[in-house]
């Protein structure tokens, strides 16, 4: 009956008939099954969970970044981080950087780095000297402020097209009909992120807001990170859902001409556009 019913919902989408609570309850019968991807069990936690979010991937991406600033502005401001500082870096920015980015950084691969990464700090606890790729390699992910978004638009979209196939909620042949759907799956995702906070590890919290990014070229979602340890409040917006919609195309036009409107509750319109509720 559970299947029956998310298929019927499926069947919706692909008629291009778009409803908000048909993609919630496919997120949730979807969420805990398994051979379903990181962005379609993340989203599907935000339907069951949407007031503050303590663990998954994007909980686990803001409370890396928030790690990584903290001990890269260490040595910013005049202190020197510890070697146990440096090694907590290292790990928390090997998780963040992507494939390319610590091959452009490093001239290695993501294995090959961890792997250097576990010489270096036993090296370090020796005092012994590091060869120069190896010095490299800690100075790229000790020293350094990484962040990425956590999920984008495309990985959503191809996590929730290969869950509903791998479930037998539609057929492979079907996909191309799924595509008209994809930019109402990530309005979706970014309506019902907005608003919503995710717990730090020091009980502060990050909380999530819609916008745009690339000089207003871009619709995402960004965490605002309080403090960052300083006695004085700083604030750091990272984006942790990346999308490649327009605002002048999604957007009604409260949210475009009125900044304040992002700071209340958004909703879908019934035309497919992002709007600011009164």
């Amino acid at each position: 009956m559970i299947d029956e019913d998310l298929k019927l919902r499926v069947r919706r989408l692909l008629a291009e008939e778009f409803r908000g609570e048909d993609l919630d309850r496919l997120y949730l019968g979807l969420r805990s099954r398994a051979h379903v991807g990181e962005a379609v069990q993340e989203v599907g936690d935000f339907v069951a969970h949407r007031d503050q979010r303590e663990k998954g991937p994007a909980t686990q991406v803001v409370r890396d970044i928030v790690t990584s600033a903290q001990i890269w502005l260490i040595g910013r401001t005049g202190g020197k981080p510890t070697i146990e500082d440096v090694r907590v870096a290292a790990k928390v920015n090997l998780r963040l950087a992507s494939d390319q980015q610590i091959l452009d950084g490093t001239g290695l691969t993501r294995s090959a780095a961890s792997s250097s990464l576990g010489k270096v700090f036993r090296k370090l606890e020796r005092d012994s000297p590091l060869k120069q790729r190896e010095a490299k390699v800690l100075e790229y992910f000790g020293n350094r402020f990484i962040w990425n978004a956590a999920f984008t638009d495309d990985a959503l979209f191809d996590d929730f097209a290969q869950a509903l196939v791998t479930n037998s909620l539609m057929s492979a042949a079907d996909l191309p009909k799924l595509l008209p759907a994809k930019s109402f799956l990530t309005l979706h995702a970014i309506a019902l992120m907005h608003g919503s906070s995710i717990l730090l590890e020091n009980g502060d919290k990050a909380s999530l807001h819609a916008g745009f990014v690339n000089g207003h070229t871009q619709l995402a979602v960004k965490a605002q990170i309080p403090h960052l340890g300083f006695k004085k409040p700083i604030y750091v917006d990272v984006c942790l859902f990346w999308s490649t919609l327009s605002p002048m195309e999604y957007c009604e036009p409260n949210l475009l001409g009125d900044p304040t409107a992002w700071g209340r509750p958004i909703e879908l319109s019934a035309v497919g556009r992002l709007v600011g509720t009164a």
